[in-house]
C-alpha cells in the first residue's frame, strides 16, 4: 500500500484495477496533481474503492491513510509527496523500485545520524568478492547517480574479512563521472576499522545536485595493512568501458588534502569492485519522481505591456525553465523597440507581480531575438534561487513589458518547467 501523507503533495498511482483506500482517513483524487479537499474528481472513506485506468492522484484529510491497487492490479509507478514504501497488494513492482525500497538505513558516524542510502554502486545481494586497495591509491566505484535536489551528506564503505591496521588515516570522497572533479570530501579520519563493519564518514560540506548526476565514490587510506573491502565480481574489460565504472585513480595520497581535482581516470585491473552506498540526511525530493513536468499555455498575440497568469500554485514548486515560441512571427532585436519578459509571481493575498526570477529581452545590447517558430528559451538566463520556490496559493506569471514598437509576439504560447519543492 501507499501512504497518502497529510500535508504532503498529492501521491500519484499509475495503473490498472481498483484502487481501495484502507484508511484511517479520507482521501481525495483526480486526474491531475493539482488535486485537493476542494478540488477533486471524489473522495473514498477508509474501506471504499474505485476504478483507476492510468494516473490517479491522492491527497488525505489529517488522518492520513493508505491506497493500493487490489483487483486484477497492474501498478505502473508510484510517485508524488508520500511514502517511498509503496506498494500495491498483489501487483509486481517495477525491479527499480524494489531495490531502492532496499537500500540500506540509519547510516551512522559516531554519534552523528549521517542519514539514509539513496544509492549504491551495486545492489548488496552482488557482494560475492573483495576488493584490496592500495595505501595512498585512490579507488573510485561509480554507478550511482545523484537526482536534481538531491543532497549528499556522507558515504558509505564496507570491510570485508580484513580489517585495517597501523592506520595513518583515512577519507571519503564524492566525484562527478564527467569530468572527474572533487564534487565533496570527508575530513581525514583515524579511527580504527575492524572486519565486516560498514564505515560512513560525513562531507565536510554536503553537496547538492542541480541537475541528476553520474558520480564516483571514492575511497583513500593510508595504513601499513590494508581492509579488504566487501565489493561484487566484474568483467575487467567491461567494466573498463567508457564511462569507467570504477578502478584505481590518484596515487601518492597522504590525505584529504592532497586530493587533485579532477582525479587521474580510474583504471579497473582486478575481479573485484567495491561496493558503496551515497546517503543523505533529507527525505527524497519531489526531483527524485517530478523531473521534468511542465505547464503549457497559450498566451495568443501580445501587443502591450501585460502580466499574464501561468499557474495557480497548490503545493511548493520549484520553476527550472522557460520557454515561449510564436506563430510564423520574428522579432529582431533593437535597443530603442524592444520587449522585456520577467519570469516573477503574485504572491499569495496579494495582486502585485514581483518576485522576479529571471530577465530576458529582445534588445541587441544582452538580449535575443524571436526566431520564426523557435523557442525563445531562458536556459541561458541565470535565475534569482531565493525567488525561484513558490508557495501555496502563490500565481505562477510571466510579465511582457513593451518599449517603444517593437513587432507584436504574435500566437505566444509559453511552457514553464518545474518540479516539487
Amino acid at each position: 500500500m501507499a501512504r497518502v501523507i497529510p500535508g504532503n503533495a498529492p501521491l500519484e498511482l499509475l495503473g490498472y484495477g481498483t484502487v481501495v483506500n484502507s484508511g484511517p482517513g479520507t482521501v481525495y483524487y483526480g486526474d491531475d496533481q493539482y488535486v485537493s479537499a476542494t478540488s477533486n474528481d471524489g473522495q473514498l472513506t477508509a474501506g471504499q474503492t474505485t476504478a483507476i485506468s492510468g494516473a490517479m492522484w491522492f491527497v488525505s484529510d489529517a488522518a492520513g491513510a493508505e491506497v493500493g491497487i487490489i483487483s486484477s492490479p497492474t501498478l505502473v509507478g508510484v510517485t508524488g509527496g508520500s511514502s517511498q514504501s509503496a506498494t500495491s497488494v498483489g501487483a509486481v513492482v517495477p525491479s527499480e523500485v524494489k531495490r531502492k525500497m532496499w537500500l540500506p538505513t540509519g547510516m551512522l558516524d559516531g554519534a552523528s545520524a549521517a542519514g539514509d542510502a539513496f544509492d549504491e554502486s551495486s545492489p548488496r545481494l552482488n557482494g560475492a568478492q573483495t576488493a584490496t586497495p592500495v595505501s595512498g591509491t585512490a579507488y573510485a566505484v561509480g554507478n550511482m547517480v545523484v537526482p536534481a535536489g538531491r543532497t549528499v551528506d556522507s558515504i558509505t564503505f564496507m570491510s570485508a574479512g580484513s580489517g585495517a591496521s597501523g592506520i595513518t588515516g583515512y577519507f571519503f570522497a564524492l566525484v562527478k563521472q564527467s569530468d572527474l572533479t572533487v564534487l565533496a570530501k570527508s575530513a581525514d579520519s583515524s579511527a580504527a576499522w575492524a572486519a565486516n563493519t560498514p564505515r560512513t564518514l560525513l562531507m565536510t560540506t554536503p553537496w547538492t545536485a542541480t541537475q541528476d548526476t553520474a558520480v564516483y565514490a571514492v575511497f583513500v587510506m593510508v595504513a601499513s595493512s590494508m581492509p579488504s573491502l566487501s565489493g561484487y565480481a566484474s568483467h575487467i574489460q567491461s567494466i573498463n568501458r567508457t564511462p569507467v565504472f570504477g578502478g584505481t585513480s590518484s596515487s601518492g595520497l597522504t590525505n584529504a588534502a592532497s586530493l587533485p581535482s579532477p582525479i587521474a581516470a580510474p583504471v579497473q585491473a582486478a575481479a573485484g569492485l567495491p561496493y558503496a552506498n551515497i546517503n543523505s540526511k533529507t527525505s527524497a525530493p519531489a526531483a527524485d519522481v517530478s523531473e521534468g513536468l511542465d505547464t503549457t499555455v497559450v498566451i495568443g498575440t501580445v501587443s502591450a505591456t501585460k502580466t499574464v497568469l501561468v499557474k495557480p500554485v497548490q503545493f511548493p514548486i520549484t520553476v527550472r525553465g522557460v520557454s515561449l515560441v510564436l506563430d510564423n512571427t520574428a522579432v529582431a532585436t533593437s535597443d530603442t523597440d524592444f520587449w522585456t519578459v520577467d519570469v516573477g509571481r503574485i504572491p499569495s493575498l496579494s495582486s502585485t507581480f514581483g518576485s522576479i526570477m529571471a530577465t530576458k529581452t529582445t534588445q541587441v545590447t544582452g538580449g535575443v531575438a524571436f526566431l520564426t517558430n523557435q523557442a525563445w528559451t531562458f536556459d541561458a538566463v541565470t535565475f534569482t534561487a531565493v525567488n525561484q520556490t513558490l508557495v501555496k496559493d502563490d500565481i505562477l506569471a510571466i510579465r511582457f513589458t513593451k518599449t517603444g514598437a517593437p513587432t507584436n509576439l504574435q500566437g505566444m504560447v509559453a511552457s514553464v518547467r518545474w518540479q516539487v519543492a
